[in-house]
């Protein structure tokens, strides 16, 4: 009878009590681990800004600079290419990167968030760390290059565009919709952060108190050892304060302004992994990307980010600084290291 099951007669105390242990162990790891992804920071009482993960409470530097950065799982780890990558080696890579000192905004795959937490709280638990999980809506709804996925989708389907590119038919960027407009999304990545983060960090990013310069950075960038520069302190000075800055492998002719001979001749000229750019010349950078992209789908061409520098250069926009580098890597260690220079 019921009577006779309480929760101090004996006979229900050896059921019970080991429930309630696993029920307060639950709960007690599940409010340390809330704790160790969030931290307080500068008076905030949560350090989850809507999903948002906050890691690290270290004052800005004076250089009022700030990395961004994202990685979208597109399933590269699957192709059956030279150019396969798996989710494990971008973190490898990414683990190069992060003693820098430098404020960091990571736009996430959701599926992926946890693992960049224990990375970063491993190796720069101090240093500002700003984590936004991203999902397929996520794109759709706040990143505009995303919204032509489906004439991308259609342009490398058509048998004129496949055509064009018989010879490099193998490169991404002319078989995976997905792979070009992840990478034309870096500048609204950006520019996603110029806009909001205001709002949630009045003071800390304020666009003249707080960081006014952003520069890009592949999640995947220093995919090897020769990349990685032998101090982390960057000369912002070598950067222009009113330009855009691209690092190049060659010198700009007026002939890259032509998508129909970059996708001939594929010349290793612009990398993308890299660029920077005070607030107000970012904002107008993205304006004059989204109109070269569409541009470029009106000419039923796809490509990736790296041709659409020189054609926004020669033909819509002049406001760029660019610095000629030995590799697509080098940027880094133009900005660390001298004697790399």
């Amino acid at each position: 009878m019921l009577s006779h099951c309480y929760v101090g007669h004996w006979r229900c105390r050896a059921w019970f009590i080991p429930i309630l242990l696993i029920l307060i162990c639950l709960c007690c790891w599940s409010v340390s681990r809330w704790i160790g992804l969030t931290r307080n920071f500068n008076g905030f009482e949560s350090s989850r800004t809507e999903n948002w993960i906050i890691i690290g409470n270290e004052s800005f530097n004076p250089q009022q600079h700030c990395f961004v950065s994202a990685f979208f799982d597109i399933g590269r780890g699957s192709w059956k290419s030279k150019f396969t990558r798996s989710v494990d080696r971008y973190f490898l890579y990414f683990d190069r990167f992060v003693a820098f000192p430098e404020p960091l905004v990571v736009f996430m795959d959701e599926q992926h968030v946890d693992r960049l937490v224990e990375v970063v709280q491993l190796s720069r638990p101090n240093y500002l760390t700003i984590i936004i999980p991203i999902t397929e809506n996520f794109l759709v709804t706040h990143i505009w290059s995303w919204s032509l996925l489906p004439r991308e989708r259609e342009i490398m389907n058509s048998p004129a565009y496949k055509a064009k590119i018989a010879h490099r038919i193998s490169h991404p960027e002319h078989h995976n919709p997905r792979y070009t407009l992840i990478n034309h999304a870096k500048i609204d990545f950006v520019n996603y952060v110029i806009e909001e983060f205001p709002k949630v960090f009045p003071k800390r990013f304020h666009p003249i108190e707080g960081v006014n310069r952003y520069s890009w950075i592949d999640f995947g960038y220093l995919h090897d050892i020769s990349y990685i520069p032998k101090k982390n302190y960057l000369h912002l000075e070598m950067l222009s304060p009113s330009n855009i800055t691209y690092f190049i492998m060659s010198e700009m002719h007026e002939k890259y302004a032509d998508p129909e001979f970059i996708l001939a001749h594929a010349p290793d000229l612009v990398t993308g992994g890299f660029f920077s750019g005070t607030i107000p010349v970012l904002e107008e950078f993205q304006k004059q990307y989204h109109t070269a992209l569409l541009d470029h789908q009106k000419m039923n061409i796809a490509n990736d980010d790296q041709d659409m520098i020189p054609f926004i250069y020669y033909k819509k926009w002049d406001r760029f600084t660019f610095i000629q580098v030995n590799s697509f890597k080098h940027a880094l260690l133009y900005l660390c290291d001298y004697q790399a220079n």
